[in-house]
């Protein structure tokens, strides 16, 4: 959300460090700075692979088999809660921080 960004000094498409509530895990991302995002809440997808933390993946993977978009995976950050009454895990929800990378 632009009022979100503009507060730590975050702008389109710069490179942000999004960090999760457990373990000090993180993933380095580009900012898309949008209003179809509400304030007080970050969206990231989880469809991607290749980068872990900020480092590449790519020696690690067999020859034909490199991804075509690489990027972080949102589920390195998520934590492991769960609902307690289902059992439910909850990989698509969690706590986080976005700062400058």
């Amino acid at each position: 959300n632009p009022a979100d960004a503009a507060a730590r000094g975050i702008g389109d498409g710069v490179w942000v460090w999004v960090t999760g509530a457990e373990n000090d895990s993180k993933a380095r991302v580009k900012a898309l700075v949008t209003e179809r995002v509400g304030k007080g809440v970050a969206f990231m997808p989880f469809h991607f692979g290749g980068w872990f933390q900020g480092e590449t993946l790519r020696a690690n993977y067999p020859e034909g088999a490199d991804p075509y978009v690489l990027g972080e995976s949102a589920n390195s950050i998520t934590t492991y809660g769960y609902d307690p009454v289902t059992g439910m895990q909850e990989p698509k929800v969690t706590l986080c921080q976005i700062a400058m990378a």
